[in-house]
Order: C-alpha cells, then sequence, then structure tokens
C-alpha cells in the first residue's frame, strides 16, 4: 500500500472509531510535511505539534486555509509571541501555569487570528516530571484569572492531561488520571457557572480510556503517522 493509501487508511479506521465521541487531533511533531499533506488530503484538519519552531516552519510552508494546528508542548515565555504570528494557530493544549498564562494574556494583541482556544493542563498523576497546574485551589486560581481577564482573541476552552508516564499499569493508571480531570472539568463548570469545558486527554495508547471517561479531543500520532 502506498504510504498516501496507508495513511488515509488509518484516518478512516480512527475517525469511524471517534464518530461522534472525540475530536481527533493528528500529532504531527515527528511526522515530514508530506505525511502532513497525505492527512490533509484525507479530510484531517487539526493537527498537533509540540515545538513552536517547527509549527512555524510547517505553517509556512504548508500554507493552507483548511489546516488548523494546535501547540501540544511545553511553551516557554519566551516562544509565546512567535507561537501567537502562526498563521492557522488554532489552540493551546498545554497552559501549565499561571506564569505562562499570564504571559499569554500579556500578549493577546499579538495573536494574528480571530479566537484561540486555551486548555489548562492539569496535573493529576501529580508526577514531579510533568508540569501544569495542581487540582484544587491552584487550578481554580488559573481559571479566575482567565475569567477576569478582558479577553477578546482568547477563549477558555477546557483543561488538558496526560496519563502517567512511568507505570506498569498504564491503562488503570490513566484511567485513575482521566477519571479526576473529568472531575474536576464538574467541580469547576459548577463552581465558575459556565455551560461546559471540553476535556482534551487521551494519546496513541491510552486514548480509548479517556473515551470511557468523556474526552472531547484525543492526540493521536502513531496510529497515524509511523
Amino acid at each position: 500500500m502506498e504510504r498516501e493509501e496507508l495513511i488515509a487508511s488509518r484516518l478512516t479506521i480512527l475517525l469511524k472509531e471517534l464518530e461522534g465521541k472525540a475530536t481527533l487531533v493528528a500529532v504531527s511533531k515527528y511526522s515530514p510535511l508530506l505525511d502532513i499533506t497525505y492527512a490533509l488530503n484525507a479530510g484531517q484538519h487539526d493537527f498537533g505539534e509540540s515545538r513552536v519552531q517547527d509549527l512555524a516552519k510547517k505553517s509556512a510552508q504548508l500554507n493552507s486555509s483548511n489546516i488548523r494546528w494546535h501547540f501540544i508542548g511545553h511553551l516557554q515565555r519566551n516562544k509565546v509571541k512567535p507561537l501567537l504570528a502562526i498563521p492557522n494557530l488554532y489552540s493551546v493544549h498545554s497552559v501549565d501555569s499561571l506564569r505562562l498564562l499570564q504571559e499569554l494574556l500579556a500578549q493577546e494583541s499579538s495573536f494574528t487570528g480571530n479566537c484561540l482556544k486555551l486548555y489548562l493542563q492539569v496535573n493529576c498523576s501529580g508526577e514531579s516530571s510533568k508540569g501544569g497546574f495542581s487540582p484544587g485551589e491552584e487550578l481554580d486560581q488559573g481559571i479566575s484569572t482567565l475569567l477576569d481577564a478582558n479577553l477578546s482573541k482568547y477563549a477558555l476552552a477546557g483543561l488538558m492531561t496526560m496519563g502517567p508516564i512511568l507505570t506498569d499499569n498504564f491503562e488503570s493508571d490513566a484511567g485513575e488520571a482521566f477519571e479526576y480531570l473529568r472531575r474536576e472539568r464538574d467541580r469547576i463548570v459548577i463552581k465558575f457557572s459556565l455551560t461546559n469545558l471540553e476535556l482534551s486527554m487521551g494519546m496513541s495508547r491510552d486514548f480509548r480510556v479517556a473515551l470511557g471517561q468523556e474526552s472531547d479531543i484525543v492526540r493521536i500520532g502513531g496510529h497515524i503517522f509511523a
């Protein structure tokens, strides 16, 4: 099977499984431009990148109005302004600290699009190797900061988490982390009188577990581009 057909076939299988359940962000951070083009031609519009420099380069080379870029990696504060200047930037899933959030708010005028969706990253597994807001008071402070800001180009879209990195029982441990985030979402919606918050959780090896905990967005790369 030709590479283009293989990618299209994998997308068809995934989208059939996800239909009506969650949006697929195709994680293209390790993929060449040609693979992204194949996926785009097959009808995939949402792509995830984790490095600002790589995203800027790919965006410039593709120059397609049909693509929606999702930034999913750790974002340094000094890279906020260059990120916001990238065409077709759709969302940032990895707002992992109050300081980063404040920098994003300070640079809002640099965003070149109409509306940028922000997801606060939550460290549900408590691993020191991960960034993210701690559930509870710290997360509430992040939510309050966003809601109190006079936003014109940003929108609080939801919460993001990742399953445990080092574990012998990744499915059960991922399930606990995803359930924790779902409960935090439900608590926050009530506390802050919100209509909805999306959940961005689940990757190639645990997205089915995430779907069982009401994930709205899954971030999958290996099942598409490997």
